[in-house]
């Protein structure tokens, strides 16, 4: 993830192994601030573009999943929003 205090510019995910590949979309979310957001996965590395303020002290997590529909994913990865 990428970005300065409460402002994320964009989140890279890679898959866990050198040939893997991720599932069909990339997801970013904070269910803080009701943010949802997912573009297109399917190769070994993905970037979602955030652009987005968050809370302070809010949770944003991310990942690769099959749908594109909100959800708490088992393999997200998460971080809390602070300044």
């Amino acid at each position: 993830m990428s970005g300065a205090g409460t402002y994320v510019d964009h989140e890279v995910v890679t898959a866990a192994t050198s040939k893997g590949v991720l599932a069909k979309y990339i997801y970013g979310q904070d269910d803080d601030d009701g943010y949802w957001e997912t573009t297109t996965g399917g190769k070994h590395s993905a970037t979602l573009n955030v652009w987005w303020s968050f809370s302070n002290g809010s949770l944003f997590c991310g990942g690769a999943a099959s749908t594109t529909s909100p959800a708490d994913y088992k393999n997200s990865v998460c971080f809390t929003i602070h300044n």
